[in-house]
């Protein structure tokens, strides 16, 4: 039966005030995060004597930003862009004074006092000096490591996740990819790129898999510090400490990576790397990177960059090399096999025996063989640690276009995308490369920023963000055609910059409604539920008859046949974010945020055997939206911050209730939670059921409707929100050190593969999830004995309130009243 609605319809009214609410949002709202794309800059101008000058003109060079100063001599500029910035100070009677080199930091205040000097007569010559930039910012209210682009860039490390796991708090993974924070899972950390995050919202289906790939197929699909090259960088900060009320949706840590832009002078630069001149000894990775950045226009640049990553084995384990593995290395011979033996009239089949050459192992190992063919591995060089077949590749683009112009505005847009290629190695697929299976995922990911001031003087401003972002995640993992198999086995570096080519692609099996329903309900045995049809999988057996592999083993390596038993997995993801920002400077000690956003995901995906009825898959589109108030108190002596963020998600999950038709059960007559329902779609007679539709005649257009009460109906899920406190404060003692404190609820949306996993196909764990949540508490200390060392110590506590955790529940059957077990 497929008449069941899995959504209910949006009433106007409801459409009316969502609407209504996001446009109240816009116009109020903003969001300036950590995930800021720009920090403050301040301080006084004086001349020799130390009297303040009013009026002073302060520009950034090659820059709109600019301003001027009070009375008192005050000046300062909020939203200038990260990096490394030249200021320069002029007045009339007074030689012009730049200050080189002062490095702005994402969400921090930096000071910077000019000293001018008089001059009787007017001069063009300008006055250079070197700024000092401090260690330890005064308004540090929280644990948060910074790490320079270009001290990236001279590190010998080619992944910013590399980078980041140097700063204390962070661990990484055994693999150095997933970054662990501060004892938190390795989804707990949300990741911003030029303000907006960027993190999927469904990446735990790929860990499923429960294989050596899991990990790499996740990092692959959900985009993480190193969908960005180190070569793109300008500055990234990871945040281990009690985060602020702009911050969402980080329930262990804030990841925030700002690319570079273009400057006022043309710049490039080409690199290449390779371990591959090791032979075995090594992986065989070969890195290009390239950057090419400079000016277009007045207040227009431009920037582009990224690497190109190839290597040709997947790192072996400790001890790979003393387990030889074999590749195939021509026909030796050919036997004719009796299908009977003692009949001489039985079929015969003419079976080719291989032979087999050294692909990973000891060099050496048959060197001393009799047979000159084994004893030279019949002309084929050992790769020695190197797995057979085994290539990645991993590619990455980042570009911007930044444009400033009037008095600090600014707008920027910038794209990432990425491909990574990667094929698998199961030993008994040498023999029959029908099994072969591959992976290709990729992310592209484009963001709008515009800043807008919308007043300004000496004394305040006001200025409004706008953020728009659209994200595309796509995987598949699969077997590979023929020709894709015979093409990518060793190409050229490792290198493969054109997607991999799969039998059953997204074209030959969508994942669309049509295939909801076919796992949801009872169907035809013919129709469609898996890459392979049900009724055809027997043509795709995998033939186990001969030892024609080189171990002599049984029921490992197939001869032939098709990939049966291989999983089939897509995941595919678009995500659109909005977001707006009303960055109001009140006057020199208050600095006001009001801020919005809005995400809705398009989540499609599928796991499940090439065959076999097995499978989960859904369709969704959740929706989250988040807002906060923040005041910032700079008192100079003391940095007082705090907020409320109010934020909440709809996973438009619906979920499968079954009528209790036992006249002896406490929920006679009430829909219960079943998930197992495929069995129990149809109508309960007339007369059965609630008082509401028990009598419900025949519907005429529904053939076979006896009338009576729908014994399955589903459910939405309820909506979620949390209002979380966020306090900080911050005691710069002196220039070179800071105490701190902060406080803070932290929450983070469930992972959607957990909300819709299994969720009416009764294959799977799933369930309505509330957000995860922790409560931090910490205390720090920062002080600078010099320019070259920074000692930082802090003090924490961590309550995970609620985590996500898999348990086994036992259900009743509210129609054969027995009990199940489900997974939950």
């Amino acid at each position: 039966m497929k008449g069941l609605p899995r959504k209910a319809p949006v009433s106007p009214q409801t459409a009316r005030t969502v609407l209504a609410g996001l446009m109240l949002y816009t116009v109020l709202a903003t969001m300036l995060d950590a995930q800021s794309i720009g920090g403050k800059i301040e301080g006084t101008v004086t001349d020799q004597g130390g009297a303040p000058l009013a009026e002073a003109q302060i520009m950034v060079t090659g820059t709109s930003f600019g301003t001027t100063t009070n009375g008192a001599g005050y000046y300062f500029i909020n939203n200038v862009p990260v990096g490394t910035i030249t200021l320069q100070a002029a007045f009339i009677g007074y030689r012009a004074t730049r200050i080189e080199g002062i490095r702005i930091l994402s969400g921090q205040t930096m000071t910077q006092d000019v000293v001018l000097e008089a001059t009787p007569f007017e001069v063009e010559e300008i006055t250079v000096v070197a700024a000092v930039n401090p260690l330890v910012p005064r308004d540090e209210v929280t644990t948060k490591q910074r790490v320079d682009g270009a001290y990236a860039r001279e590190l010998p490390i080619s992944r910013v996740s590399a980078v980041l796991s140097l700063q204390p708090g962070v661990v990484p993974s055994a693999d150095g990819v997933t970054l662990f924070i501060r004892g938190g899972r390795a989804d707990e950390a949300v990741l911003y790129l030029d303000g907006a995050p960027v993190q999927a919202a469904a990446h735990n289906d790929l860990l499923s898999e429960n294989s050596s790939f899991g990990a790499r197929q996740n990092v692959a699909f959900n985009p993480g510090p190193n969908s960005v090259s180190t070569e793109s960088i300008e500055q990234g900060s990871i945040t281990t400490g009690a985060a602020a009320a702009e911050f969402t949706n980080g329930q262990s840590g804030i990841i925030a990576l700002e690319t570079r832009s273009g400057g006022s002078a043309w710049t490039g630069s080409l690199g290449y790397e390779t371990n591959d001149v090791f032979g075995g000894s090594s992986y065989g990775l070969n890195r290009i990177t390239g950057s090419i950045s400079g000016p277009l226009a007045r207040g227009l640049t431009f920037f582009l960059g990224g690497d190109l990553n190839g290597q040709k084995s997947v790192q072996p384990g400790v001890g790979r090399i003393d387990a030889p593995m074999l590749v195939q290395a021509g026909r030796d011979t050919v036997v004719d096999v009796p299908s009977a033996i003692g009949d001489p009239l039985a079929d015969t089949t003419r079976v080719e025996i291989q032979r087999w050459a050294i692909y990973t192992g000891q060099c050496d190992t048959f060197a001393g063989s009799s047979d000159p063919g084994i004893a030279s591995n019949y002309g084929y060089d050992c790769q020695g640690q190197r797995v057979p077949f085994t290539p990645q590749s991993d590619n990455r683009l980042n570009t911007n276009l930044n444009w400033s112009y009037g008095a600090g505005s600014r707008l920027k847009l910038s794209a990432s995308f990425r491909q990574y290629n990667e094929r698998y190695n199961f030993e008994r697929e040498f023999s029959n490369p029908a099994e072969v299976v591959a992976a290709t995922a990729s992310n592209r990911i484009y963001i709008l920023n515009w800043t807008q001031n919308l007043a300004r003087s000496s004394e305040r401003a006001l200025a409004l963000e706008v953020a728009l972002s659209y994200q595309e995640d796509r995987f598949l993992r699969s077997a590979l055609t023929r020709d894709s198999e015979a093409r990518s086995y060793a190409p050229f570096g490792g290198f493969m910059f054109k997607d991999l080519e799969y039998t059953w692609d997204r074209d030959v099996f969508p994942i669309n409604d049509e295939l909801i329903d076919n796992l949801r309900y009872p169907c035809p045995q013919s129709c469609r539920r898996t890459p392979y049809g049900i009724e055809q999988q027997d043509g795709y057996l995998l033939a186990f008859d001969y030892r024609t592999n080189p171990y002599g083993l049984p029921s490992l390596w197939s001869e032939a046949g098709g990939p049966r038993n291989t999983r089939h997995r897509v995941n595919d993801e678009d995500r659109w974010l909005g977001r707006a920002t009303l960055d109001w400077q009140v006057d020199r000690f208050n600095r006001i945020k009001l801020g919005a956003e809005y995400h809705r995901y398009d989540l499609r995906s599928y796991a499940g055997p090439l065959a076999g009825v097995t499978a989960n898959a859904y369709i969704e589109q959740p929706t989250r939206w988040s807002g906060f108030v923040q005041d910032r108190l700079d008192l100079g002596d003391v940095v007082l911050e705090g907020g409320l963020r109010l934020q909440g998600y709809q996973s438009g999950a619906e979920r499968p209730y079954l009528l209790d038709l036992d006249p002896t059960s406490d929920t006679f007559n009430q829909y219960v939670y079943f998930p197992f329902f495929r069995e129990y779609v149809g109508y309960a007679p007339i007369g059965e059921g609630p008082a509401t539709c028990a009598n419900r005649p025949p519907d005429p257009n529904t053939p076979g409707d006896p009338g009576g009460c729908p014994k399955t109906v589903f459910r939405e899920d309820q909506s979620h929100r949390y209002l979380s406190p966020h306090i900080q404060v911050a005691f710069p003692v002196t220039r070179t050190t800071n105490f701190r404190l902060s406080y803070a609820h932290q929450v983070q949306t469930p992972d959607f593969s957990l909300v819709y996993g299994g969720n009416g196909t009764g294959v799977g764990a799933g369930g309505d999830l509330d957000f995860g949540k922790t409560i931090l508490f910490e205390f720090g200390i920062r002080h600078s004995f010099s320019p070259d060392m920074v000692l930082d110590v802090s003090a924490y506590n961590k309550d995970n309130v609620a985590n996500v955790a898999v348990r086994t529940v036992t259900l009743r059957s509210p129609i054969i009243n027995s009990d199940v077990q489900w997974q939950i």
